[in-house]
Formats: structure tokens, C-alpha cells, sequence
């Protein structure tokens, strides 16, 4: 839920950087910069959110975290069709949900975060500048 709210934040910074602007334009590059400035400070919040969160919970939480991501691997990859299957590369994706950390997670957050502010930011910022 709170992805979905970044690009929001980003046009709305955009938004008020033309309103304190007016009478004059603030140009696509001041646009997008501010736009990818919010993006980034929500990426970090987000990602640092996540890592105090799963510190905060403990060991516990986490591994049940990751049994919840080894059961959803299985899951899919009983549903892959049999031709694109591949027995290293199931063990490989098993090998990785079972070694999921604290900061596997925030790093997922904060790349997540980032790329679809990103794709709201640059469009709104493009838009926003006259």
C-alpha cells in the first residue's frame, strides 16, 4: 500500500513546486529533481522502516517470513509448466527465500520504492513544469 503512495508524494511535491514558482516555470529539470529527491528521501524511509521493523520483531518473525516465501516458491514452481522448468534453477530460488535477511528485505523495499516512484515522478514531472 504505502508503494503505491511515493509517485503520489513525488507529483504532489512537483505540484507545489509549480505553485511557488508561478508566475514563472520551473523548468523539467528542477521538476524532475524534486520529484526524484522525494522518490529517493521515501525509499529510505521505506527501506530503513523495513530493516528497524524486522529488528524489532526478531529472529522469529523473520523466519516465518521465510517459510511463508519457501512455501509460495513451491507453490509456483508446481504451477510452472513442465517445459520451462529447471532443476538448478528451483534449487537456486529455494537456496535464496531460505537465506532471506533483514537486509534482503530492505533492499527489496528501497529497489522497489525507487523504481515505481521513479515511474510516477518522471511522467508527473514532465507534465508539471509549465
Amino acid at each position: 500500500m504505502g508503494l503505491l503512495v511515493v509517485p503520489f508524494a513525488a507529483a504532489a511535491s512537483q505540484w507545489l513546486l509549480r505553485r511557488e514558482a508561478a508566475p514563472g516555470r520551473p523548468g523539467v529539470g528542477r521538476a524532475l529533481a524534486v520529484g526524484g529527491l522525494t522518490v529517493l528521501l521515501a525509499a529510505v524511509l521505506a527501506a530503513v522502516s523495513t530493516w528497524g521493523l524486522a529488528t524489532a520483531l526478531g529472529d522469529k518473525a523473520l523466519a516465518y517470513s521465510r517459510a511463508e516465501l519457501i512455501e509460495i516458491t513451491r507453490v509456483q514452481q508446481r504451477i510452472r509448466p513442465k517445459e520451462k522448468r529447471n532443476a538448478q534453477f528451483e534449487k537456486k530460488e529455494l537456496e535464496q527465500a531460505a537465506a532471506l535477511s533483514k537486509a534482503d528485505l530492505a533492499r527489496g523495499t528501497f529497489t522497489w520504492t525507487l523504481l515505481l516512484g521513479m515511474m510516477g515522478a518522471i511522467p508527473a514531472g514532465i507534465f508539471l513544469r509549465k
